[in-house]
């Protein structure tokens, strides 16, 4: 059944598809953890993408980016003045791969 809702006041919201999320060097074999169904997943959803847009549907991408304190407002950097947490790294290796 055709739905009732007219396209173009939806929206398809995709969240956090990046490479932390689907690329093989983030997987962890030995724990079970591999992307394996994200990343065949993917070229599907960006077909459904295409098809969406072409039939007057708006897309709205969501990345998560780590936090920066320098970029946090006031309120939230409050809440990490405890010095016995640790809340920003100089880690990097889950990041952009």
């Amino acid at each position: 059944m055709p739905s009732k809702i007219p396209i173009k006041r939806t929206a398809l919201l995709i969240i956090d598809i990046t490479n932390v999320c689907c690329h093989e060097k983030c997987e962890l074999p030995e724990r079970g953890i591999t992307y394996k169904r994200i990343r065949k997943m993917v070229p599907k959803l960006k077909e459904f993408i295409r098809i969406y847009k072409k039939t007057g549907g708006k897309v709205i991408y969501v990345n998560c980016v780590e936090w920066q304190k320098e970029f946090l407002p006031d309120n939230l950097n409050e809440l990490y003045k405890d010095p016995d947490c640790t809340y920003y790294t100089e880690d990097k290796s889950t990041l952009g791969t």
